[in-house]
């Protein structure tokens, strides 16, 4: 009887090393591939990030709308902030995710406006209807 439980022990030792070499080998694998994977999962939450940030935007400019009858005439995002700063509609200017990501803001005659946000250069979010082209 001890034999039988020992041969079955063997037995199943053995399993659990063939299927530990192979979660061990796909860990491997997944680990030299995972550097892509990792860029677009930190990408995506960039971006995500900037997405956040315009809606909040877009809300504060409605509000600036609602009391001003205009949005802020500028093609300057930093400017359009300033301005909904002033009017204490919204707190600080939004940050970009990282140096990879631009926001843009443009509205020529006050009555509609652009909002951007390029990573690498490539529009990715616009917001708004404006025809005019953001600046920085």
């Amino acid at each position: 009887m001890s034999r039988a439980l020992l041969g079955f022990s063997l037995v199943g030792l053995l399993i659990v090393i063939v299927i530990g070499f192979f979660i061990f080998r796909n860990n491997l694998k997944s680990a030299s591939q995972e550097n892509g994977t990792n860029q677009s999962s930190i990408s995506k939450a960039h971006e995500a990030k900037a997405q956040a940030d315009l809606k909040s935007v877009e809300t504060s400019l409605m509000t600036y709308f609602t009391t001003q009858n205009t949005y802020p005439k500028t093609s300057s995002f930093s400017t359009m902030a300033l301005k909904l700063e002033n009017a204490n509609i919204m707190g600080s200017e939004p940050q970009e995710p990282n140096q990879d990501f631009s926001y843009k803001y443009c509205s020529s005659n006050g009555t509609d406006f652009l909002l951007e946000a390029e990573y690498n250069n490539e529009i990715i979010i616009d917001i708004g209807d404006g025809t005019c082209q953001p600046g920085e």
